[in-house]
Formats: C-alpha cells, structure tokens, sequence
C-alpha cells in the first residue's frame, strides 16, 4: 500500500512541473547576447615622446555578454598599450588594434609620435610699474601646453634697472627693479619654425619714502633724528646696539656685556676673545643685527642706521657750520642740490643730561671697531668739522636713520 502512494506521489510532482515549464512566456528563458560591434575613440592621435593616451571603446550592443577586449600593438618599440591606455615609447608610427574577446571584430587607432613644437609663448603681465626695490614675478604660458620642448630663456635689459632676482628654471620667474628708467623682460622658447617670444615693458620709478631726503648717493637720509619731530631736534640718545633710550649709559646698565668692556656677550671678532664673556666663543658679528637697529625697530620697513661707508660717503657732500632755526649745526649739501641738517646734538654719559649741545654732534654708525670690540664707528660734526670717531659702546648718542636707495 505504502509502495503505492509512494509512485502516486511522485507522478503528480511530475505533472506539476511540466506544467509549470509549458507556461513561461517567451523570453524568460537565460540566453547569451552576442558582439556584433567595436569601436575606438579617437582613432587618430599624435603623441609626444614619452607621453600617454588612453583610448576610449564602445561595444555593440552597449550589453553585450563578453565585454573582454584584447589590445594590441604592431610597433611596440614606437608606442605600447596596456587596457586601452597607449605609452609613447619612440618616434614613428604604430597601429593599436583592439579585438573582441571572442575574435570576431576588431577596431584600430593610428598613432604618430612625434615632436610637438612650441607655437606661442605669453605672459602673465605686458606692462609692469614698478618702484625701486620692488620685485615681482613673472608667469610664461607655453602653447601647446603639451610640447616636448618647454625649456624657456629670460632676458632682463638693460639689467641696471631690472635684474632677475633668482636662478631657478621654469615657467615663473622674480625680476627686481633696481634703478630708474624703462626696460624689457622677455622670455623665448624655441618653436617649430624658429624662436617664439613673449615680453614685458617695464618703466622703474624712483620712490622717496615720507621723511627722507635724496642727497644722490646710495641711501636716502632721515630729514630728523630718530625720535625729534624737526630736523633742528636733538631726538633720543641710543647706547650703540640697544633700541631704547634710557637714563643711565655706563657699562653697568649696557645692554651687551656683563657689566664692562672686557666682558662683551655680542659683537665681537673671534681673534678679541680677551673682550668675550658670552657662552662659547666670540660671535664674529661687526654690524648691528636688525632687532638691534634702533632705526630699523623705532621706524620698520627698510629703514635702519647708516653704517660707517654711508656716513664716508656723506662726508664726500659739501657742508657748512651754521644756525638753523636758532639751532647749531651742520647742513649737509649732496651734488643735486638737497640738503639735511644735522644738529650739534652732543652726548649722553651715565646719568648726566646730554653734553656738547650746541658745539657738537655725534651720531651712531651700525659698524662696530673690529680692532677693539668695546667701541663703535659714528659720525662727528662740530665748526669746521666733518669727521668720525670710536667711542665706547655704552655712550648715549643720537641716531640719523637711512633708507636704502636700491633696496
């Protein structure tokens, strides 16, 4: 009886799914769609050596069951190619085939390698107006923007009134306008049919800075002493090297040296070690740091105290005793006819008020005496003379600032 049901049982699953199988509809069944196309984009290209282009391929119909594409070179020592991407290798010709997985259908793209020449150059400023001492930067554009030469040429003329600023290479350079005047800067590259070039008109001004004077040398002079609102002020007295007037200018209170002049901690040649008390040995420093510059932290900028050669090359002025506005001293004449004043401002020593006022004026120079460390080089002026001396470090003098000129 079991047995029976057991068949019965089994010929109705049978039944059922034969049923089921002759009610699909059409299309329901798995099937394979097949290539019928292949296409690449582009199929033309040039190439310059060393360089790369990946090609793009369509397939008919877009669902094709086998997308697999086999790529293909028939000049691989002109230009390979890996999963559609084509390597320039050497100069010359190649076809790059790519072929169905199943073999059935191919597609090509001719590729040229091939020098490609620059066409234009230009740059990212024409004409520039530009102050002495400025510097600004200059941007070149190659076209096309893949050609195998890039390398490019830069000329500045006349170079006494701009000068390249740096010495690297590339398509962006620094010029610094360094005197009065026009000049051009051009930048060449070398195109297919000869050099290709780029320029830029310069015209450099001479700029005077608010409370300077133009005597025609090299720097330009302060109308007054640092800290004096005329030119016929004394200003503030300054220890050589410290930023800040004070009461008391001795050894004892000087900024620089633990307490005497044997016993400096700043500026001093490494041969006057007899004169070093600082940690380790002599620091070789002969001209004024900018954070001890009094001129330079009082004012900013460029601003700074002249050092002994600027005040040599102002003596080379003419000069007169005389009384300014009540006030002696001595007016400094350049060779285009500007001039400053230069009070008898005198000196400042321990807690005493200044000394000297009215018969002679002493001004700091930024230049240390390297052949005895304890002094520094200044600029004196009294009736009749235009000379220098070297003090001890710790006197109080007043200071005349500078601007540079072509900085």
């Amino acid at each position: 009886m079991k047995r029976i049901v057991y068949l019965v049982t089994m010929l109705l699953l049978v039944l059922t799914a034969c049923k089921k199988e002759q009610n699909k509809t059409p299309g329901e069944e798995s099937k394979t769609i097949a290539v019928t196309g292949i296409s690449l984009s582009p199929t033309t290209v040039t190439i310059g050596p060393g360089g790369s282009q990946t090609l793009s391929v369509t397939l008919t119909p877009a669902d094709a069951s086998n997308q697999g594409v086999i790529w293909s070179t028939d000049n691989p020592a002109v230009a390979t190619v890996s999963g559609g991407t084509v390597q320039a290798v050497g100069l010359g010709s190649a076809t790059i085939t790519a072929t169905t997985d199943d073999g059935g259908f191919t597609a090509t793209c001719a590729v040229t390698v091939s020098t490609i020449p620059v066409t234009a150059v230009s740059l990212s400023q024409t004409n520039l107006l530009l102050n002495i001492g400025e510097t600004v930067a200059l941007t070149a554009t190659i076209t096309p923007a893949d050609a195998t030469d890039k390398s490019l040429t830069w000329v500045a003329m006349p170079n006494d009134v701009v000068t390249l600023a740096d010495e690297s290479d590339g398509f962006s350079r620094q010029f610094k306008a360094v005197g009065e005047g026009n000049a051009v800067i051009t930048v060449y590259a070398l195109g297919g049919k000869g050099v290709v070039k780029a320029e830029c008109n310069v015209s450099v001004k001479k700029v005077i800075p608010a409370g300077a004077v133009d005597l025609g040398l090299g720097v330009y002079w302060a109308e007054c002493n640092l800290g004096a609102s005329s030119p016929e002020g004394c200003g503030d007295y300054y220890a050589w090297g410290e930023v800040t007037p004070k009461d008391d200018y001795s050894w004892a209170t000087y900024q620089w040296s633990n307490g005497a002049l044997n016993k400096l901690t700043k500026y001093c040649p490494k041969d006057k070690a007899t004169y070093w008390d600082g940690a380790g040995d002599p620091d070789r420093k002969e001209v004024l740091d900018p954070e001890d510059d009094a001129a330079h932290v009082q004012l900013g900028g460029n601003w700074r105290m002249p050092t002994f050669k600027d005040w040599q090359t102002l003596a080379k002025c003419e000069y007169e005793w005389t009384t300014q506005n009540g006030v002696k001293g001595m007016r400094v004449t350049g060779s285009n006819g500007n001039s400053i004043f230069l009070p008898a401002s005198g000196f400042r020593k321990n807690t005493a008020s200044a000394g000297g006022v009215g018969n002679e004026g002493y001004y700091w120079t930024s230049t240390l005496r390297d052949d005895m460390p304890e002094k520094a080089w200044d600029g004196w002026v009294k009736e009749g003379t235009f000379s220098r001396s070297s003090p001890e470090r710790y006197v109080g003098y007043p200071v005349r600032p500078v601007y540079p000129a072509t900085e």
